[in-house]
């Protein structure tokens, strides 16, 4: 295998991280009650596109708490996920013999925003919406070399009372460039 720092994940690849990491996220909310922060690093594909090829590391529940408890803090976690990306750093030499070249960042963390418009819920569920309009959302910020997308997954409740996050087609993933 041939390993390029300008490998481009395709729209595919990203749709199966993106999902396995949603999955986590689930099994974490369903399991805690609630929903940290996460970050995820994918290493590149050991066979072509395909994400089960893949190796991942995971930032640590209590780093990302420290990056998530204050705004100056927040603002340090973009530059820590660029030099996880960029292959002259230390962060990414680190990673390097964990999981191989880091092709893709996917930070996930809960947020309430006030959308105008709102995805339909699945069917027998509820979206999480507090009193003043604003409904909770996990957030999903894939970074990659490229640059980021974000995919907003709403927080719902089912019929048992579980919440989960919804997962959503990533059609603003497809304008990423395909690799061949």
């Amino acid at each position: 295998m041939t390993l390029t720092p300008t490998f481009q994940p395709s729209a595919g690849l990203l749709q199966a991280a993106y999902a396995h990491c949603v999955g986590l996220a689930n099994a974490l909310l369903a399991r805690d009650g609630r929903l940290d922060p996460a970050l995820f690093l994918v290493g590149q594909p050991t066979q072509g596109q395909d994400f089960q090829s893949c190796r991942m590391a995971g930032a640590g529940v209590q780093a990302m708490r420290n990056f998530h408890a204050s705004d100056e803090a927040l603002g340090k976690l973009p530059a820590f996920i660029r030099a996880s990306l960029t292959p002259s750093s230390r962060e990414y030499a680190t990673l390097l013999p964990q999981i191989g070249p880091v092709v893709l960042a996917l930070h996930l963390f809960p947020a309430a925003l006030a959308l105008q418009e709102q995805a339909a819920p699945v069917e027998g569920s509820t979206p999480l919406v507090h009193p003043d309009g604003r409904q909770e959302y996990l957030v999903a910020a894939f970074h990659t070399s490229h640059g980021i997308d974000m995919a907003l997954c709403p927080l719902l409740r089912d019929g048992n009372g579980q919440i989960a996050a919804q997962t959503v087609p990533l059609e603003l993933l497809h304008s990423l460039p395909q690799s061949a």
